[in-house]
């Protein structure tokens, strides 16, 4: 993806948070949506706010569900802000303190042994015990996990035990973003 899609789909990101507020103008969406690049159906996307370097939201789809990408990443935009269970709803006045980071994914594909998981490069997705979780590529670097660590904590996030992962009905599937954020 070009230096000036990413930019554009943090403008329409940043505008459709700030429509909840009356101060959005839809332009950016608007101008996204004649970029064939980003009127792309199907890959999956998370968009990720964070407040002072510390996360403030995180929603994503692993697939596209059918909506173009600018669509998509405007809804997720919105959802990180004000639908994550984690976090009590962005207030406006917390808006110009976060900035917008967005992983445009890859479509996940199973992988047989936790051998083809690679921590830093791939994303994962556990299956386990009636549970799923999923943790994006950059999350292993940026906590400075090994693969263990992850798997471990990937369990927890699904509801398991930290051993979880091991079981012998568990099923993994693992994929690439490209992450890419505001700068401030």
């Amino acid at each position: 993806m070009t230096k000036e899609a990413q930019t554009l789909l943090l403008q329409v990101a940043r505008d459709s948070i700030a429509s909840a507020f009356h101060k959005g103008t839809g332009e950016p969406l608007r101008v996204a949506r004649m970029d064939k690049a980003l009127t792309v159906v199907g890959p999956g996307a998370f968009v990720t706010l964070h407040e002072h370097g510390r996360l403030r939201g995180c929603i994503g789809y692993l697939v596209g569900a059918g909506n173009p990408l600018c669509d998509l990443v405007s809804l997720l935009a919105k959802e990180s802000a004000f639908k994550d269970w984690r976090f009590p709803p962005l207030e406006e006045k917390e808006l110009e303190d976060c900035t917008i980071e967005i992983s445009v994914l890859t479509v996940p594909k199973p992988i047989r042994s936790l051998e083809a998981f690679l921590p830093g490069r791939d994303g994962i997705i556990l299956t386990a015990l009636g549970r799923r979780a999923v943790f994006l590529p950059q999350v292993a670097t940026e906590q400075g996990w090994g693969r263990q660590e992850m798997l471990e904590n990937l369990s927890r996030k699904a509801g398991l035990l930290p051993d979880g992962y091991l079981d012998p009905g568990a099923r993994y599937e693992t994929f690439q973003a490209e992450v890419f954020g505001e700068q401030r």
